[in-house]
């Protein structure tokens, strides 16, 4: 969030203008900037803690529950699904709070400040959420169906479906039930939790910002194929978008995908098979761990992490680090 609006890894070149002070030096505004932002999400974590604890959710579980939330980490203090210690309504309320550690700080910035206009134009956020709905209302569907499709399963699997995809687009990994994941096909799965979330978020994975640039920059190719001589500038959300912006997304998306193949072959060399090998290094590079687990049925498990070799172990630990930063953010620093 601090490196971010220096335009790293193709991020749009732009400050944290609701935290913005100009009358600063760079370095003192560098400081407010980081209290504020901490300011931020410690009031995020708190009002999420609050709601735990009106749920009836024990007072320790629910401070680790909030801290894990909001950073999208999924961490929980039970080995179990959320529904074994959670109720429904706060479920209700991890749903909101992981859609506002997947979306960007910008966007919710903008709503603080009722800009209007740029909300309008900010589309990432809107593309999130819809792809959260599409997808909590296919899961929701296979619960349904699989719940005996009576009445009254129909709103718990509309709120467990969508848990589930929040829980997948943020990369908090959250599952509600034991085969919460398995639903999906693994390719769509780990396509899901590669792309993440919203940029400037804590959402980990490539972000749908830089997923959304390559797509159109794609079909703006392909137009300018067929048309040679047109003029055809890339315009998203109002703004034009030039070259540097495209050459720091390729960038990131090229350093992404050497460190996943570099994790992956550490860990094929290891002697962990092929498959499991890419899924674990994209659960750890996405830093969501916890769908590793959503592998293929139950006769065929894949190697749980701990029987890993050592130095398999360090690579995904590597792989964690890298991918919780933005890695050219890293890269630049040293």
């Amino acid at each position: 969030l601090i490196l971010a609006p220096l335009a790293i890894g193709g991020l749009p070149q732009r400050r944290l203008s609701f935290m913005d002070d100009s009358a600063h030096s760079r370095q003192i505004r560098l400081v407010a900037q980081i209290r504020l932002i901490g300011v931020a999400y410690a009031m995020t974590t708190l009002s999420c803690l609050l709601w735990l604890l009106a749920s009836s959710v024990p007072p320790f579980e629910a401070l680790c529950l909030s801290m894990a939330t909001v950073s999208t980490g999924g961490m929980t203090i039970h080995d179990g699904p959320i529904d074994t210690f959670v109720s429904p309504a706060g479920q209700v309320g991890l749903i909101a709070f992981m859609i506002i550690g997947g979306t960007s700080i910008i966007w919710q910035g903008m709503i603080l400040r009722f800009d209007r206009q740029q909300l309008s134009r900010h589309r990432e956020a809107y593309y999130g959420m819809m792809l959260i709905l599409v997808i909590g209302l296919v899961i929701a569907t296979s619960y349904h169906a699989s719940s005996g499709r009576t009445s009254e399963t129909l709103l718990t699997a509309l709120r467990e479906g969508v848990f589930t995809a929040a829980s997948i687009v943020s990369t908090t990994g959250f599952h509600v039930r034991e085969e919460s994941f398995s639903v999906l096909p693994v390719g769509v799965l780990f396509a899901l939790v590669l792309v993440g979330g919203g940029a400037m978020s804590t959402a980990g994975g490539l972000k749908l910002f830089r997923i959304g640039i390559l797509v159109a920059q794609a079909a703006r190719e392909l137009s300018l194929s067929l048309f040679p001589h047109g003029v055809d500038p890339l315009i998203i959300g109002g703004r034009r978008w030039d070259r540097d912006i495209l050459q720091g997304i390729y960038a990131m998306v090229l350093v992404f995908a050497i460190v996943l193949v570099g994790t992956v072959a550490v860990l094929s060399y290891q002697g962990v098979p092929f498959e499991p090998a890419m899924i674990a290094s994209i659960s750890a590079l996405s830093n969501a761990g916890p769908v590793f687990g959503a592998g293929p049925d139950a006769g065929q498990p894949w190697p749980a992490l701990s029987s890993f070799p050592t130095a398999s172990l360090v690579a995904l630990s590597v792989a964690m680090i890298l991918g919780r930063i933005e890695l050219l953010a890293l890269f630049s620093v040293l």
